[in-house]
C-alpha cells in the first residue's frame, strides 16, 4: 500500500512540474573584435549547420512574436551575397550538442559592424542570429594593424637612424659608416 502511494506521489509530482523544453540551436561567439584574416571563436549547437557573417545594417532583423517571444527571419535557401560563409559546425550525434568552433574571417571582409547567423534548414529555414536580445549582437571587424617592426619589403626601409662612428681627431683618415654605404671623409693617409 505504501509503495502504491509513493508511486502515485511521484507521478503526480511529475505531472505538476513543467516539462523541460528542448534547447534552441544557435551560435555564441566569444570573439567580438577581429581583423580580416583573424579567427572568431565561440560555442554553439546545430550539428553540421552553416554559419555566416553579414554587415549589421544589411542583416535581416528578429521580430517579436507569440506574446513575449522572439522570432528569427527565414530564407528560402542558404544565403548568398551580402552574407559571407564562415564554415559549418561539426556534425554530432545530437542536433543540440554544444561544441566549440573557430572560423577564420576571410580577408575580403571590410572593416565594420557585422552580425553572425546560423542557417537552420530543419527549423523552418531560419536564419538564427547570435545573441539573446531582440537586437542580437554585433562583431566588429577592424582594419588589420600595421607591423611596427622592420619592413619585409625590399623597397621600404625601417625607421632607424644610421649608425655613426665617432671621428678620431688624431687620425688623418676619418671613417664614417652609414646604414647602407661607407664613405671616407677628408684626405686618405
Amino acid at each position: 500500500m505504501a509503495r502504491r502511494l509513493g508511486l502515485a506521489a511521484v507521478v503526480a509530482l511529475a505531472l505538476l512540474l513543467p516539462a523541460s523544453a528542448r534547447a534552441d540551436v544557435g551560435v555564441n561567439p566569444t570573439t567580438k573584435i577581429v581583423p580580416p584574416g583573424g579567427v572568431i571563436r565561440g560555442s554553439g549547437d546545430g550539428s553540421g549547420m552553416a554559419v555566416y557573417l553579414v554587415p549589421a545594417k544589411l542583416g535581416p532583423k528578429r521580430y517579436p512574436c507569440h506574446g513575449d517571444g522572439i522570432c528569427e527571419p527565414t530564407a528560402r535557401h542558404a544565403p548568398g551575397a551580402p552574407f559571407t560563409f564562415l564554415g559549418r559546425l561539426r556534425k554530432t550525434t545530437s542536433l543540440y550538442a554544444t561544441q566549440d568552433f573557430s572560423f577564420r574571417v576571410p580577408t575580403i571582409v571590410r572593416p565594420g559592424l557585422y552580425r553572425m547567423y546560423l542557417y537552420c534548414l530543419p527549423c523552418g529555414r531560419s536564419l538564427i542570429q547570435s545573441g539573446g536580445r531582440l537586437q542580437g549582437e554585433t562583431i566588429r571587424v577592424t582594419a588589420r594593424p600595421r607591423s611596427r617592426g622592420l619592413a619585409a619589403n625590399r623597397g621600404s626601409r625601417p625607421c632607424m637612424r644610421p649608425r655613426v662612428r665617432p671621428v678620431n681627431a688624431s687620425s688623418t683618415r676619418q671613417f664614417r659608416a652609414t646604414s647602407s654605404s661607407k664613405k671616407y671623409v677628408g684626405s686618405p693617409a
